[in-house]
């Protein structure tokens, strides 16, 4: 559902990488309102004292079980302050909080919940003793949407760069000409490389550094094994691969040349590659994404005419 800002301005660009504690909250919300309509008590059941059956969400069992497989995960889940406040007399302090959400803590809780989710159902008679129905589960998808939509929706009104897709999982939302370039097959006629470029180009949408990481080591150990695409005598295969790409092109051949260059010596001085001590270790994902679409760049070239 959109609002009228969205209307008039057009809706908020999802590039913020944090969840900050009104969007937690949010969350909270959320998750509180799953819990009151027995969406999770099929895996989490109150049992009826008179043992007829479920009727309704043993939190204390939900927040067991979210405990043992997330242990960041801060049990209650409960909304948090932004602010402390404090009285003086006749004075009012204000003080912010310090942000402490956990982003990927919050995103592990957001995927244990959906896979808890079933569609209640009510059967038999009110059970007038203890003001409760008896329930049933399907699992039809409808509480699974809902909650899907609900989450998707607080993540796009507050430009939150994640959604959670259909089959439960959270996902990063980059811009969509960056998707659209590397959201293909790779059909070059080494398996091995076209496995490479798909496990990076996976990768690089999870939320986490480390899967970030991960996609980058994955691109340019599809960029060393390019290099023998020819021979596996890097040098001879290399200056055939390039002359391929530049057609003639003396100028675009001398920069392309420069390129995988820089390219090779960003590998060798960060951890991409290597991991010794003397290697820079890199901690900011907007310098994960400007790495990997800079290389992609260059191998996208290559593989595009490889294809042909």
């Amino acid at each position: 559902m959109d609002y009228f800002t969205d209307r008039e301005k057009g809706k908020k660009e999802q590039t913020v990488n944090e969840i900050d504690i009104p969007v937690w909250n949010g969350i909270v919300s959320i998750f509180e309102s799953f819990i009151a309509d027995n969406s999770l008590s099929k895996d989490f059941p109150e049992k009826c004292p008179d043992g007829q059956g479920i009727c309704g969400c043993n939190t204390t069992l939900l927040y067991d079980k979210l405990k043992s497989l997330i242990p960041k995960a801060e049990i209650p889940i409960t909304r948090k302050e932004k602010y402390i406040t404090n009285y003086n007399d006749w004075e009012i302090d204000r003080k912010d909080v310090e942000n402490k959400i956990d982003t990927f803590t919050t995103l592990d809780i957001i995927e244990f919940c959906y896979r808890h989710l079933y569609d209640p159902i009510p059967i038999g008679n009110f059970h007038e003793y203890f003001n409760h129905y008896h329930l049933t589960f399907i699992d039809t998808g409808n509480s699974k949407q809902k909650y899907r939509e609900e989450i998707n929706s607080l993540f796009e009104r507050n430009g939150i760069a994640y959604q959670l897709s259909v089959e439960g999982k959270i996902i990063r939302l980059i811009q969509e000409v960056l998707v659209q370039m590397i959201n293909r097959k790779f059909q070059t006629k080494d398996a091995t490389l076209n496995q490479l470029l798909t496990e990076a180009t996976q990768f690089i949408l999870y939320p986490k550094i480390s899967d970030r990481i991960r996609a980058i080591e994955k691109l340019w150990d599809a960029f060393e094994r390019i290099k023998t695409f020819y021979n596996s005598n890097k040098k001879v295969s290399s200056s055939q691969l390039i002359n391929l790409v530049a057609n003639e092109n003396t100028l675009i051949e001398t920069f392309i040349v420069t390129e995988a260059k820089i390219l090779a010596e960003i590998g060798n001085k960060f951890q991409i590659r290597h991991f010794e001590t003397d290697k820079q270790e890199i901690t900011d994902l907007a310098h994960i994404d400007y790495l990997f679409f800079r290389m992609f760049s260059l191998i996208d070239l290559f593989v595009k005419k490889l294809e042909k």
